[in-house]
């Protein structure tokens, strides 16, 4: 019988700082995956959550400040690794602690994320991590910010959660206190299998697989006025789910797939601020196609009303094809997608061959 165990708490982080510790349940809302599962822009709102409830302490003072228009915080850049799975009504216990704070007037601030599923037994089981990068700015116009100190009470506030010893404006001792992570796909590299195509560096990524324009409001903002860092992932989810479903319409009923993708890894990094009513043209390329995997690149623009694009943010997502229950073993991509795909990359090999032979 399932108790009710949700609350928080403060730990000792891994060099000695405050670590905030949140307990909550799965809800049926976060569960939309084909295995009823956790999918990945889930992670990118509950880290907005942990990190929005990790300042109340100073909300008197944030609070009003953000509601006054002129000041507020934006995310730099942010990414999700998936290591498990959780589902419907598990025990999830988010922690936060922040490494160090930079950049000019240091006022930016790196934050590491773990979620962990505590079973019934009371062992733990780390289903994802996540990082952050956000910068306290003047929002000097629509979409326009300029970076500015900290307000004294934030300064403060920030110091009391560095690591022991560490100096607000950084410290080569706060380098380590990073979540230990493998060498850059290694694991994911294990669990894709071989390489089939991987697209050249340029500055697009080819080929371009599909594109969508989302028609921004309110809905999509935030405090502070400016469009949520969480909803780019949504975005990605949304193409993506789109695309295979142009594949495969039969599998996107209940019981139709013989199983689905599992995103290993995403990322979203910002270049610019959008603000509700943007039009965001969201373009995903194919950049790595594998034996049990893809690799997808997007790219972030702002429409504007005489045609132009304006470069927003860029981002990937890697994921395997798994088949069967939670915890799943990666295998082979199903042949639809492989002869989707396959045109479209063999397409872009004779291109690239024919731009060699002409040179």
């Amino acid at each position: 019988m399932l108790e009710d165990q949700v609350f928080s708490y403060m730990k000792q982080g891994p060099m000695g700082q405050p670590e905030a510790c949140y307990r909550f349940r799965v809800t049926f809302k976060d569960t939309t995956t084909r295995r009823r599962g956790i999918n990945f822009p889930t992670f990118s709102s509950w880290m907005g959550t942990i990190r929005e409830l990790g300042i109340v302490r100073v909300g008197g003072n944030l609070v009003p400040d953000f509601e006054s228009g002129r000041w507020g915080m934006v995310t730099n850049h942010s990414d999700i690794d998936v290591l498990g799975d959780a589902g419907c009504l598990d025990l999830i216990e988010g922690r936060m602690h922040i490494s160090k704070v930079y950049g000019q007037f240091a006022s930016s601030v790196d934050m590491h994320f773990a979620w962990v599923k505590i079973h019934e037994d009371g062992s733990e089981e780390t289903i994802a991590t996540s990082n952050m990068a956000t910068t306290w700015v003047e929002i000097t116009g629509h979409g326009l910010v300029e970076v500015k100190p900290f307000p004294a009470y934030l300064e403060e506030f920030i110091r009391s959660f560095l690591p022991n010893g560490s100096r607000l404006e950084g410290s080569t001792a706060q380098a380590d206190c990073r979540p230990r992570r493998e060498p850059r796909n290694l694991h994911r590299d294990a669990q894709s299998g071989a390489c089939l195509y991987r697209a050249p560096k340029a500055p697009t990524i080819e080929p371009e697989l599909m594109q969508q324009t989302f028609h921004t409001t309110s809905a999509e903002s935030n405090l502070v006025g400016n469009i949520y860092f969480a909803n780019y992932y949504h975005w990605q989810s949304r193409l993506i789910d789109g695309f295979f479903h142009g594949i495969s319409p039969d599998w996107s009923t209940t019981g139709g797939s013989p199983g689905e993708f599992h995103c290993m890894h995403c990322e979203v990094k910002h270049l610019r601020e959008a603000m509700p009513f943007d039009q965001i043209q969201v373009v995903m390329g194919l950049k790595g196609l594998y034996e049990r995997g893809v690799h997808l690149h997007f790219d972030f623009y702002k429409r504007t009303d005489d045609g132009d694009r304006i470069k927003l943010a860029f981002g990937d997502w890697e994921a395997v094809w798994v088949i069967g229950a939670q915890g799943a073993e990666p295998c082979a991509l199903p042949d639809r997608y492989l002869a989707a795909l396959e045109p479209k990359r063999t397409a872009r090999a004779s291109v690239d061959l024919h731009l060699l032979q002409t040179r």
